[in-house]
């Protein structure tokens, strides 16, 4: 069996390739987030949980697993973080720090990350469209959660981890931790 790219993924992946040489002599010309280490090294294992929960959601898919996509979608938003329709469904504990547990005092005025401070500082210290783009990544996994078993579709789902990943390339297009 003969696998062929499509046209227009080879122009992308051209394009990428092209901006990744021509990025790699310049400057890194993205927006400084400056971050003290602990806050740092949270936000890296929050990007390192959406990478790995969005390649179980896409296992899950192609498995017809929609429960599983489901599980796997709550595991990406922190309780604090999450719907009232969402807020107390049960997800598998994760590996890392950033386990989708949530901690603290909540959502709407707790103190979060038990009592860390985390949030405020976060807020003080990152751009608001960054702000933005983390806030689309709980709405759209509390989405795919719901739509997984509202609608109960693997190819729905796949659509839906593309808009994902879009806000990830943004992101990191945008914004390097300094």
């Amino acid at each position: 069996m003969t696998h062929r790219l499509p046209w227009r993924s080879l122009g992308i992946a051209a394009i990428f390739g092209l901006g990744i040489t021509a990025g790699a002599a310049g400057a890194d010309d993205r927006e400084a987030i400056e971050l003290t280490e602990e806050d740092r090294t949270h936000c890296l294992e929050r990007m390192r949980t959406y990478l790995e929960v969005t390649n179980e959601i896409l296992r899950a898919t192609l498995e017809s697993d929609m429960d599983a996509v489901r599980s796997h979608a709550l595991a990406a938003v922190p309780r604090r973080y999450r719907e009232d329709d969402l807020a107390d469904a049960e997800v598998p504990a994760r590996g890392t720090a950033a386990d989708g547990r949530g901690q603290g005092e909540g959502r709407g005025g707790g103190a979060g990350e038990g009592g860390s401070g985390r949030p405020d500082r976060m807020e003080a210290a990152t751009p608001e469209a960054y702000q933005g783009m983390m806030h689309h990544q709980h709405e759209a996994f509390q989405e795919i959660a719901r739509d997984a078993r509202e609608v109960a579709d693997p190819a729905h789902t796949q659509h839906q981890l593309t808009e994902v990943q879009d806000t990830c390339v943004a992101c990191h297009s945008a914004y390097r931790f300094e």
